[in-house]
């Protein structure tokens, strides 16, 4: 986790980095002042199509991305959504059907 909080910039909130030891408080505030609203200024569901960060609502990418698109993408990072754990299999990348 050290790689993926120096990238996020969570270590600077951490008076005990060298030791890497942190406590649940510390986390909820390292959390707190990253969330959507802090960062944005905007609610959740608020989208802003010119920011990076748009509505952040999970799973928003489904809106945007073509049957192509999704094909690609699997293609060329399927395998490292499986691994992190984002999708579990290959479904996630088929056609959305409605019912």
């Amino acid at each position: 986790f050290c790689t993926i909080f120096k990238h996020l910039g969570l270590l600077e909130d951490f008076k005990n980095e060298k030791s890497m030891t942190f406590t649940k408080r510390d986390l909820r505030i390292a959390i707190a002042k990253r969330s959507f609203e802090r960062v944005t200024g905007r609610k959740v569901g608020e989208e802003d199509r010119k920011s990076h960060y748009r509505k952040g609502v999970s799973g928003d990418w489904q809106n945007y991305f073509s049957i192509r698109v999704r094909k690609e993408f699997d293609t060329q990072y399927g395998e490292l959504l499986r691994l992190t754990g984002y999708e579990q299999d290959r479904h996630w990348a088929l056609p959305l059907v409605f019912l």
